[in-house]
C-alpha cells in the first residue's frame, strides 16, 4: 500500500516529533505499522483488509495534520493524493498433498530442498503479465501467495495453480489394519 500525502517537509514534522530522520515509523499496538517518508509517501504493512489499511492511513493524516498545524509555512490539510495496494499475502490449502518430483520439470517451479522444504512457483496473471505473483507451495498442500493486488487476483491465481496440481497429487496411502493376537483385525 502506497499513499502520497501533500506535506511541505518531513524535516518539519520530525522537528515536532524531536527526531531527525529521512523517513518516520508509526507502529499500531493491534496491528501494522506505517512509514512516513521524506517524500511525502506513506508506506503501510501488515493490515489484514483494505479497509483497515485506509482507517490506519486515516489516522496519520489526522496525527500529522495535527502536529503540522502549528507549522507558519503549512497550509492545508494532509490527505490522500493517491491510494493502491501494491501486493499483498494470502495463505490456503489445496486441500490435497502433492508429489515434488514430477513437479520439477516445470519452467516455473523452482526447487532447492537445502534452502527450503518448498517448491516456489512463479506464476503469471493472465490479466496482467507485469505483476508478479509467487508461490511457496508444500507438500502437504499448504500455500503461501505473495505479490498479488487484489484478493480476485490472488484467488484467481490460486485456482489456476491448484487445476494445474491436480495430476501431481499423492496417492491416498492404505489404512493400516492392526491385529491382535494373529486372529480378527482391529478397526
Amino acid at each position: 500500500m502506497n499513499v502520497r500525502y501533500p506535506f511541505t517537509s518531513l524535516d518539519q514534522i520530525a522537528e515536532n516529533f524531536g527526531d531527525r530522520k529521512s523517513s518516520l515509523q508509526y507502529v499500531f499496538r493491534d496491528r501494522g505499522n506505517i512509514q512516513i517518508f521524506e517524500s511525502g509517501s506513506v508506506v503501510g504493512t501488515g493490515f489484514s483488509s483494505v479497509e483497515e489499511a485506509k482507517t490506519k492511513t486515516r489516522q496519520i493524516a489526522k496525527l500529522v495534520s495535527d502536529v503540522m498545524k502549528d507549522i507558519p509555512s503549512f497550509s492545508g490539510e494532509v490527505g490522500w493524493l493517491d491510494f493502491r495496494i501494491n501486493n499483498m499475502q494470502a495463505t490456503g490449502r489445496f486441500g490435497f498433498s502433492l508429489l515434488f518430483r514430477p513437479l520439477l520439470s516445470r519452467p516455473e517451479v523452482y526447487y532447492e530442498p537445502e534452502e527450503f522444504p518448498g517448491i516456489r512457483w512463479r506464476y503469471v496473471h493472465p490479466e496482467d503479465p507485469s505483476v508478479n505473483i509467487s508461490f511457496s507451495i508444500f507438500q502437504n498442500g499448504h500455500f503461501t501467495v505473495v505479490g498479488p493486488r487484489s484478493t480476485y487476483m490472488a484467488l484467481s491465481a490460486a485456482e489456476e495453480v491448484q487445476r494445474t496440481l491436480v495430476p501431481f497429487k499423492e496417492p491416498p496411502k492404505p489404512a493400516a489394519v492392526v491385529y491382535c493376537n494373529k486372529r480378527a483385525p482391529l478397526i
